[in-house]
């Protein structure tokens, strides 16, 4: 359940930058809300990123064992982690330094919200992987 909610948050970033490449006036949910259209030369930008999260939210799926293709699994496992610093990163800024309301409270709550559930999800799926300190008590 939780890697579908992490897919649905990647899905739903990655329409709101295909929609910024369209050139629909949501400029306000990114890049500080300094460009209320996105310019004509960061659409492709825009268009990269909406392929990108579209793979994000396919590896989340892909991990959580909710799909058994496109991805293998240790494609998956390092798109998922590599993804949560992302969030990680982006909930940073989007919280605390960006200017735009609408980027901190909108976006930002979005990318928080991701990345705690991401963190869980990967404590709870691999946490016996990721720390060595802990002893398998089945034997």
């Amino acid at each position: 359940m939780i890697a579908a909610v992490c897919a649905a948050s990647f899905l739903a970033n990655g329409v709101l930058q295909l929609l910024l490449a369209l050139g629909l006036p949501l400029g306000r949910f990114v890049l500080g809300g300094v460009y209320p259209v996105s310019p004509v030369m960061l659409r492709p930008l825009n268009l990269a990123f909406f392929l990108a999260w579209s793979g994000c939210a396919l590896a989340y799926l892909r991990y959580g064992g909710l799909l058994r293709r496109p991805l293998r699994e240790r494609t998956a496992r390092g798109i998922v982690y590599a993804s949560t610093l992302w969030l990680f990163i982006a909930s940073a800024f989007n919280l605390f330094i960006t200017a735009s309301d609408f980027e901190r409270y909108v976006t930002g709550t979005l990318s928080t919200l991701t990345c705690v559930l991401s963190l869980y999800l990967v404590w709870h799926r691999d946490g016996t992987r990721l720390c060595p300190c802990r002893i398998n008590a089945r034997r």
